[in-house]
Parts: structure tokens; sequence; C-alpha cells
């Protein structure tokens, strides 16, 4: 496998897990306990693309670290 494709499914990855983690983050705003949701507090749509360009950012960042790092 390249090394492009390797890059495609780490950033794919890591967005598949941040759309996952924003939808239960506003699905426990709607129906979870109120003690819940003062830890999973959903908030605006800036809030939600926010948090999903820093998980690709942050995929970025892991795939080119471990490309300098690796051995």
């Amino acid at each position: 496998m390249t090394s492009f494709k390797k890059f495609i499914i780490v950033v794919a990855a890591t967005c598949l897990v941040a759309v996952f983690w924003e939808y239960a983050e506003r699905c426990s705003t709607l129906f979870a306990p109120r003690w819940i949701v003062h830890w999973f507090s959903g908030g605006d749509l800036n809030d939600t693309l926010t948090d999903i360009f820093a998980g690709m950012l942050g995929s970025v960042a892991f795939w080119f670290t471990n490309k300098i790092f690796k051995k």
C-alpha cells in the first residue's frame, strides 16, 4: 500500500471518529440526564465544525510526526 493511501486512511478514520463523537454529543444533549449533559454539552455549528477540523488537523500532525520519527 502506498504512503498516500495510508495517509488517506488515517485522515478518513479520524474524520469518521470525529463525526460519530459529534453525533453522540448531540444525542447526549437530547436524551441524557442533566448530570451527563454537563460533560457532553453539544455546541452550535461553529463548535461542531471546529471539533471536526481539529480532528483532521490532529490526524495530519500525527501522520507527519510519525513519518519524521519513524526509523
